[in-house]
C-alpha cells in the first residue's frame, strides 16, 4: 500500500515542477508541492506502522 502513495507523491511533485515553470503566480504549483509532502508522511507513517 505504501508504494502507490510514494509513487504518487512522486508524480506530484512532477507535476509542482512544471505548474511552477510555466507560470509563476499559478498557485496549483505550490499546491502540489504541499500535497506531496503530505503524501510522502502519510507514507512514512504507513511504513513505520506496519
Amino acid at each position: 500500500m505504501p508504494l502507490p502513495i510514494l509513487l504518487l507523491g512522486l508524480l506530484f511533485i512532477v507535476m509542482g515542477i512544471n505548474e511552477v515553470r510555466k507560470d509563476k503566480l499559478n498557485i496549483w504549483g505550490y499546491v502540489s508541492f504541499i500535497t506531496a509532502a503530505f503524501l510522502f508522511f502519510v507514507t512514512l507513517q504507513l511504513l513505520l506502522l506496519t
